[in-house]
C-alpha cells in the first residue's frame, strides 16, 4: 500500500517526511513559510514583472506543490488591481502591470502527490504531532514549535489547483488508490477541498453547472 510521512510544521502548513533518505522534505519552521523565504522572495519577481507580459515557470520535483502554489498566492496577492470572487470563485481578474499570461510546467514522478496538492492544509492553526507514523528524535524535537504564520494563504488557489487537475487527469475522479489515500491521510487535508472534489466526482467532471457548484461553495 502507498504509505506517506506527513506531519504539521510549526506555521501549520503539512511537510512530508522522506523514510528511505532518513530526512524531510520540507522544514520544520514551515512549509509555506520556506516555499516563500527560499523562492518567492529572492526572485525578486517586481523588477521581472516590470518589463514582461507573461511569466514562465518550470517547478521539477513538484511534490504537493508548494512552490507553485505559493507563487500564485504571492501574484495574487501583490499584484492585483481588482481580483472579483463570486461564492469563493474567480469571477473576473484586473492585473495593474502587464502580466497577462501565467505559464507554469511542473515535473514529477508520483502522481499521488500532485493530486493530493490542492487538498493539503497550509494554515492549520491548532495541531499535534503526537501521532506520525516515523520515529525521527532530531526531527520531533523541532516540531510543534510554533511559529507566527507570516503568509495568508488564499484558498481559491487550492480550487483553481483542483480544477486543472481534474481537467488535466479526469481519471482521478475514479483512482481507487487515490481515494483510498484521501481517507487515510485525512488529518491532513482540508474537508471543504475533499467536499468540492466529491461535487467533481457526482457532476462526472468540472463540466458541470456552474451555478449549482457556486452554490455548492457557498454552502460549504
Amino acid at each position: 500500500m502507498y504509505e506517506l510521512y506527513p506531519y504539521f510544521t510549526n506555521d501549520g502548513s503539512v511537510g512530508l517526511y522522506s523514510f528511505s533518505d532518513d530526512d524531510i522534505y520540507h522544514s520544520t519552521y514551515g512549509a509555506l513559510s520556506e516555499a516563500y523565504e527560499k523562492f518567492i522572495l529572492p526572485a525578486d519577481f517586481d523588477e521581472f514583472f516590470k518589463s514582461h507580459s507573461q511569466i514562465k515557470i518550470l517547478d521539477i520535483c513538484f511534490g504537493i506543490g508548494y512552490n507553485t502554489k505559493a507563487f500564485l498566492n504571492y501574484f495574487f496577492e501583490n499584484y492585483k488591481k481588482n481580483t472579483s470572487l463570486k461564492n469563493n470563485t474567480i469571477a473576473s481578474i484586473d492585473t495593474d502591470n502587464k502580466i497577462k499570461k501565467i505559464f507554469i510546467k511542473s515535473i514529477d514522478t508520483d502522481k499521488n502527490l500532485i493530486f493530493l496538492s490542492p487538498f493539503i492544509k497550509t494554515s492549520k492553526k491548532f495541531y499535534m504531532n503526537n501521532k506520525i507514523n516515523f520515529e525521527n528524535e532530531k526531527i520531533s524535537e523541532k516540531l510543534s514549535k510554533k511559529t507566527k504564520q507570516k503568509y495568508k494563504f488564499n484558498k481559491f488557489i487550492n480550487i483553481i489547483l483542483l480544477k486543472k487537475l481534474v481537467k488535466i487527469f479526469p481519471e482521478i475522479l475514479d483512482d481507487e488508490e487515490f481515494a483510498e489515500i484521501l481517507k487515510m491521510y485525512s488529518k491532513f487535508c482540508d474537508p471543504n477541498m475533499r467536499a468540492i472534489f466529491k461535487f467533481y466526482q457526482n457532476q462526472g467532471g468540472i463540466n458541470g453547472s456552474l451555478t449549482r457548484l457556486n452554490v455548492f461553495l457557498h454552502n460549504i
